[in-house]
């Protein structure tokens, strides 16, 4: 009874390590995951919205005219005129950055 008592404990202390060896490296991934968190926070962060003088104005135009909405449409050619042109203007960039 004795040997069957010892076989358990040796079990459960082989569990407690094992448990505790996943422990650490989850705290690992989770240090990991926190920094990349980090430096992903800042790049987004740092990113300038396009045409955001227009989307501004757009979305002043819709709170003025909540229920004439129809008053804003040339907000809204205007925001789309630039939103088109970033567009294009940025996939100019990629085509020019692939010939190289």
């Amino acid at each position: 009874m004795k040997q069957s008592n010892v076989r358990e404990e040796s079990c459960d202390e082989n569990i407690i390590i094992k448990l505790k060896d996943h422990y650490d490296d989850m705290r690992k991934c989770m240090i990991s995951l926190n920094e990349i968190l980090l430096a992903l926070d800042k790049s987004v962060a740092a990113v300038e919205w396009v045409c955001s003088e227009q989307r501004s104005a757009l979305e002043e135009c819709y709170k003025i005219n909540k229920h004439e909405s129809l008053k804003c449409s040339d907000v809204v050619r205007n925001f789309i005129n630039c939103s088109r042109s970033s567009r294009n203007h940025r996939l100019r960039e990629i085509r020019y950055n692939c010939s190289d």
